[in-house]
C-alpha cells in the first residue's frame, strides 16, 4: 500500500517507474517483528529516490480504490502458497500453541481477515490502517541504512531533510513475557499429512532468546554438534542404519522474549517406520555431548572461521546489504552492528550447558510428516487446510526416552583439516580476460587470476562432457543416481570443507555434468582432489543406493506438485529445448535400475569425456596446470570424437506461426492457473537483437506489473522480462486464479497498448532507459563468486566473448526510438512474430473451453520436428589465441 501513492507523489506507480527508468528496484518483506523496505537506484538519483520513499513514513495516501486492489494482492499471495508444505507447517506450527500467545495468530492475510471479517464487525479497512501507520511508523522504532557514493556528511544531510518529519509517537516495542510452547504442548506427537512426497520428523524445544549473547553465541555451538554431518555425527549414524537422507539443526527467534531450537530431519520410508527409533537416536546424541559438556576446543574452531568468514566477507547487492543491516540495528549496540551477526568472541560454557540442559525428552513436541497417514476423522487446519493429528505420548515411548543410553557409532567429530592456514595473496600477474593454460584433446582448461577483489579465495568450474549422460531417458536418470550417490559418499568429508568457507555443487546437464567449487584458495585444490579420485573409484552399497533412489524417486513426483508458474516455464523449455525428458518418464525408468545396472553404467559414462573447465581467483597458473594434469592423470579417460567435444544443446525455432498448448495443472487443489506467454526474438548471438531486447525488458519491466498485478489484479505472481536459450525470448508469465485465456488476452492487450506507449514516450525518457539499461550492463561485479560465474557463463555459452556486456552497451547508446518501436511493431506484435504460449489449467475451473494443442509428449514431438534447431555456438575469435604457455 505504502508504494501506491503519497501526498507528495501522488500518482500510483510514480516510485517505482522512477528507479525503473534511473536503473533500480526495490521491494519489502514483513517478518514476526518488524517490516523491512529498501531500494537501490543509480548513484546520480539517490537523493532523489529517497525522498520519494521517506514520503511513505510521512503521506501515504491509502487511498480506497488501492487499498482494495492490495487486498486482492495479499489474499493471491495466500493462496499462493496454500499448497505450500512449508507454509502450511509454519502456520500450523503456531496454530498448535498456547492459543492465549500471540505467536498462535495467523502469520499472513487473506480476504477473509483483511475485509470479511472487519465488514462483519463494522470496521473500515482504511481507517484501521491510517490508525496502524500513525501509530506504529513511528521514529523511535525504526532504524534506517543510508549507503552511497557520496560523502558521509553529504548522506547524513540528505537522510536529515528526507526523514526528520517521521513522527515519533514513542511506541514501546512490544516483548513477550512466556513461551508460546508451554506445558501443555510439549510431549506430543503432531502428525501431518503434506502435499508432496515429504516424509520427516522436526523436534522442536522452547528456547529462551539469546540475543543478548550475540557476543558468546552459545546455541551455535549446539547447531554446530547437532547439525554435524561428519563420521560419527548423528547424521551418519541415521544413514548408516538407512532411517535417514538429510539433518538441520539450529536456533531461531521466534519473537522478542523467545525462540525455538528444532532439529529436522528427512527421513526414508524405513526412518519413518521407525521414527520413534529415531527421536532415541536424537537424544543419545545429545545426551553424548551433555556428557562430554562445552569444550573450548570446539568453540575455538569456530570462533576461528567465523572470524576468517567476518574478515573476509564479500560485497552484496547494495539494497540487500542496507536490509540487513537496518535490521542488525534493532539487535546489536553500534559498535557491534556490522560483526554482531558474525563473531563468537567469548567462551561461555556455562551457558552453552544451561542450554543443553533444556534438551530434555520431556521438553520437546516432534511434528511427523507422512504422505501416506490415513487421515479419516483428523483435523483440518483453518487457514491453509492442513490435515492433522495431535497424539500425546504414550508412555510406552516416554518409558524409551527415559531409557536412553549413549552409543558408541556416536562421537564429537575431528578436527577440521580444511581451515585455511595462510591468507598469502598471490602477486598479480595478468589482468585481462580469461586464458587457457591447458589445451588437449581431453581438457581445455581455462584461466583467469583475480585482480579486482584481492581475497585469497578461489573458483573451479568443470563442465564433464559425456555424450552418455544424455543418450536416452535411462542414461540421463542413471548419471542422475550417480551425481546425487556421488554428493551423498563425500558428504562426511566435504562437510568439514563446507564449514570452513569451501562450498561445490555437481548438477546435471543435457552435455553431463558440472561440478562448482568456490571458496578459500589455500585448501581447494584438497577437495578437487577428493571429488575427482571418488569419481572414479566410487563404490555404493546396497543401502546407499535404495536409499538415494527413493530420494530420487520422491523428487521426481514432487515436480507434480510444483507451483503452475514453474510448470508453465517448465514446458515452454520442453517445447523448445532439442531434448528434455519429462518427470513421469523418469520414475517409469527409475523403478526398474538396480544396482547392478550403475555399476555397469558408470565406468561407460566415464570411459570417453571431455572436460571444460575455468579456475578464477587466487591461484597462480602454473598450480591450475597442476590441477587439469593430476585431473587427467586420475580419471585415466580416452578423449571424445572433436565434434563431440563442446556438443550443445540446441533450441527449435518456431517457424512463422503462433502456437498455443494447454495442460491441466497435476495438483487437483491448487486454485491456481498459469500462463507462459513468450516471443522469440533471435539468437543468443545476435548483438542488434540482444541489445534491443534488453532494453525492451529494461522499459517494460515495471508496466507489465503495474498494469497486470497491480492495477488488473491477475494474480501475485506476475513478471515480464528476457528468457535465455540458445534463442533469446520476451516473457511474460502470470499465476493467478484467473482462465488462461482470459490472461492471455489481457496480455496480448497490454502488449498492444505498450507499443503506443512506446511512440508517446518522450525523447528524454526513453534516453534515461537506456542509460539505467547502459549502466546495468557495465556495473562492476560486486564480488568474487559474482565475477566467476559471469565469466563462466560465457565460457560455458562457447562463445567465448568475454566483452558481451561492453559490446551491448556501445550498441545500446546508438539505438533510436524509432528503432526499437520497429524493432517492438515486428518481433512483439507483427504478424511475423514467433509465438509460444503454454496454459497450465487448474482443475478448480471447470466447465471451461480449452485455447490451443494439448501438450501429449507423441504429438509434441512430432510438432518438434517440424521446428529448425539454431546453429551451434561458434567462437568469437579463435580459439588458439586465448592459449598460453
Amino acid at each position: 500500500m505504502l508504494f501506491m501513492g503519497t501526498q507528495k507523489y501522488p500518482i500510483e506507480n510514480d516510485y517505482g517507474q522512477f528507479l525503473s527508468s534511473h536503473g533500480g528496484h526495490s521491494n519489502a518483506y514483513t517478518a514476526g517483528e518488524h517490516t523491512n523496505y529498501y531500494f537501490d537506484v543509480d548513484h546520480s538519483f539517490l537523493q532523489e529516490a529517497m525522498d520519494r520513499f521517506a514520503q511513505f513514513f510521512i503521506s501515504p495516501l491509502f487511498l480506497e480504490d488501492g487499498t482494495e486492489r492490495e487486498m486482492n494482492a495479499v489474499d493471491s499471495e495466500h493462496k499462493k502458497n496454500l499448497q505450500s508444505d512449508p507454509w502450511r507447517v509454519h502456520q500450523l506450527e503456531k496454530d498448535l500453541c498456547d492459543p492465549k500467545h500471540p505467536y498462535s495468530r495467523f502469520g499472513t492475510g487473506s480476504l477473509e481477515t483483511l475485509r470479511d471479517i472487519p465488514q462483519s464487525q463494522g470496521l473500515q479497512v482504511r481507517k484501521l490502517l491510517l490508525d496502524f501507520h500513525k501509530r506504529y511508523y513511528s521514529a523511535n522504532i525504526m532504524k534506517c541504512v543510508v549507503l552511497g557514493r557520496d560523502s558521509l556528511e553529504t548522506l547524513e544531510q540528505w537522510a536529515t531533510e528526507c526523514f526528520s518529519r517521521i513522527e515519533n509517537n514513542n511506541v514501546p516495542v512490544p516483548s513477550f513475557e512466556t513461551h508460546p510452547l508451554s506445558q501443555n504442548q510439549l510431549q506430543q506427537e503432531i502428525w501431518v499429512k503434506p502435499v508432496k512426497q515429504s516424509r520427516s520428523l522436526t523436534v522442536s524445544f522452547p528456547f529462551p532468546d539469546s540475543r543478548q549473547h550475540y557476543k558468546t553465541r552459545p546455541a551455535s555451538y549446539i547447531s554446530h554438534l547437532v547439525g554435524h554431518e561428519s563420521e560419527g555425527s548423528l547424521l551418519s549414524y541415521l544413514k548408516t542404519k538407512g532411517w535417514a537422507q538429510n539433518l538441520s539443526a539450529g536456533h531461531a527467534s521466534g519473537g522478542i522474549g523467545f525462540a525455538f531450537f528444532s532439529i529436522h530431519v528427512e527421513l526414508t520410508q524405513l526412518g519413518l517406520d521407525k521414527y520413534h527409533d529415531v527421536i532415541c537416536a536424537i537424544f543419545q546424541y545429545i545426551k553424548m555431548i551433555q556428557r562430554q559438556g562445552p569444550l573450548e576446543w570446539i568453540y575455538d574452531e569456530c570462533r576461528s572461521v567465523a572470524r576468517m568468514n567476518f574478515r573476509f566477507q564479500e560485497k552484496s547487492s547494495p539494497a540487500s546489504y542496507c536490509s540487513r543491516t537496518a535490521s542488525a540495528m534493532h539487535d546489536y549496540p553500534t559498535p557491534d552492528i556490522l560483526s554482531g551477526p558474525h563473531l563468537m568472541e567469548v567462551f561461555d560454557p556455562e551457558t552453552i550447558q544451561r542450554l543443553l540442559d533444556l534438551m530434555q525428552p520431556h521438553n520437546f513436541r516432534v511434528i511427523v510428516q507422512n504422505p501416506k497417514f490415513e487421515t479419516e476423522g483428523w483435523t483440518r487446519a483453518k487457514w491453509y487446510g492442513t490435515e492433522y493429528k495431535v497424539v500425546p505420548f504414550s508412555s510406552e515411548f516416554k518409558q524409551q526416552l527415559d531409557q536412553i543410553q549413549e552409543i558408541s557409532q556416536m562421537h564429537l567429530p575431528e578436527r577440521n583439516q580444511f581451515i585455511p592456514d595462510s591468507f598469502d595473496l598471490l602477486p598479480i600477474e595478468s589482468d585481462g580476460a580469461p586464458q587457457i593454460v591447458l589445451e588437449s584433446p581431453l581438457m581445455r582448461l581455462w584461466y583467469k587470476q583475480d585482480h579486482l577483489f584481492k581475497i585469497p579465495k578461489a573458483a573451479i568450474y568443470l563442465e564433464i562432457i559425456s555424450p552418455l549422460a544424455y543418450q536416452d531417458v535411462r542414461s540421463c536418470v542413471l548419471t542422475r543416481l550417480f551425481t546425487e550417490l556421488l554428493k551423498d559418499a563425500l558428504n562426511e568429508f566435504s562437510y568439514a570443507a563446507e564449514l570452513a568457507g569451501l562450498d561445490y555443487s555437481l548438477t546435471n546437464t543435457p552435455e553431463g555434468m558440472v561440478l562448482t567449487l568456490n571458496g578459500f584458495s589455500n585448501k581447494i585444490h584438497l577437495l578437487a582432489d577428493q571429488f575427482i579420485l571418488k569419481m572414479k573409484q566410487a563404490e555404493f552399497s546396497e543401502l546407499q543406493f535404495h536409499r538415494i533412489k527413493e530420494r530420487l524417486n520422491k523428487s521426481y513426483h514432487n515436480w507434480f506438485l510444483e507451483s503452475p508458474a514453474s510448470q508453465a516455464t517448465y514446458f515452454v523449455t520442453f517445447l523448445l529445448q532439442d531434448t528434455l525428458y519429462h518427470a513421469q518418464r523418469k520414475i517409469q525408468v527409475l523403478e526398474h535400475l538396480t544396482l547392478q545396472d550403475l555399476n555397469a553404467f558408470v565406468p561407460q559414462l566415464l570411459s570417453k569425456m571431455f572436460i571444460q573447465g575455468f579456475v578464477h581467483g587466487n591461484l597462480h597458473k602454473q598450480k591450475v596446470r597442476e590441477i587439469g594434469q593430476k585431473m587427467i592423470q586420475d580419471l585415466q579417460y580416452q578423449a571424445l570424437e572433436e565434434d563431440q567435444r563442446l556438443a550443445d544443446v540446441r533450441t527449435h525455432i518456431i517457424n512463422g506461426a503462433e502456437h498455443t498448448f494447454y495442460h491441466l495443472v497435476y495438483n487437483p487443489n491448487n486454485v491456481n492457473s498459469a500462463i507462459e506467454f513468450c516471443l522469440q526474438i533471435g539468437p543468443e548471438n545476435d548483438v542488434q537483437g540482444r541489445a534491443l531486447l534488453g532494453l525492451l525488458a529494461q522499459i517494460s519491466g515495471e508496466p507489465v506489473f503495474d498494469q497486470l498485478r497491480t492495477k488488473e489484479q491477475l494474480g501475485y505472481s506476475v513478471y515480464g522480462g528476457i528468457r535465455k536459450m540458445r534463442w533469446h525470448g520476451y516473457r511474460i508469465v502470470i499465476q493467478s486464479e484467473r482462465d488462461p485465456i482470459y490472461l492471455e488476452e489481457r496480455i496480448e492487450l497490454f502488449l498492444r497498448q505498450f507499443q503506443q506507449t512506446l511512440l508517446e514516450m518522450p525523447d528524454e525518457k526513453f534516453n534515461k532507459y537506456k542509460q539505467a539499461y547502459v549502466n546495468n550492463l557495465l556495473e562492476k561485479p560486486k564480488n568474487l563468486n559474482q565475477h566467476s560465474n559471469r565469466l563462466w557463463n560465457i565460457i560455458s555459452s562457447r562463445y567465448y566473448d568475454f566483452d558481451r556486456n561492453e559490446t551491448d552497451a556501445s550498441f545500446v547508446q546508438s539505438i533510436q526510438k524509432q528503432q526499437l518501436v520497429q524493432f517492438y511493431q515486428h518481433a512483439i506484435v507483427g504478424p511475423e512474430r514467433r509465438k509460444i504460449s503454454v496454459h497450465m489449467v487448474s482443475q478448480k475451473l471447470k466447465d471451461t473451453q480449452r485455447q490451443g494443442q494439448e501438450l501429449v509428449d507423441e504429438d509434441v514431438q512430432e510438432q518438434k520436428k517440424q521446428w529448425p534447431l539454431s546453429e551451434p555456438p561458434v567462437p568469437a575469435k579463435r580459439v588458439d589465441q586465448f592459449v598460453i604457455n
